[in-house]
């Protein structure tokens, strides 16, 4: 458990951030408090692959989940805590390939 967590956290989701991945990120957090002496990871990067959205900056699509969440309170409420716990948040987004490499 010496280096169970790291300085960055990578979530590889496809296609887009869904509450799912928000609430899991939260039990992540949740489990990794239970080991007090380890420090939490300083940045945590979403890898979205296959995203229609690959043409939007990391810092915008991140930006769209926190106003999406934010209609929420309990949405909003992990959205505030994963940015508590992780000083840098990034994303980094790829789009789907050419359907002739899917086909290959």
């Amino acid at each position: 458990m010496a280096r169970l967590i790291s300085d960055s956290q990578i979530v590889n989701l496809r296609s887009n951030i869904g509450a799912d991945d928000l609430y899991e990120i939260r039990r992540f957090a949740e489990f990794a408090a239970a080991f007090p002496d380890q420090q939490m990871g300083k940045s945590l990067i979403f890898l979205l692959r296959d995203t229609p959205n690959h043409h939007l900056s990391g810092k915008d699509l991140i930006a769209n989940v926190r106003k999406r969440c934010s209609t929420s309170p309990d949405l909003s409420e992990i959205t505030q805590m994963i940015s508590d716990l992780f000083p840098h948040i990034g994303c980094a987004c790829a789009p789907s390939p050419l359907e002739e490499l899917r086909i290959a």
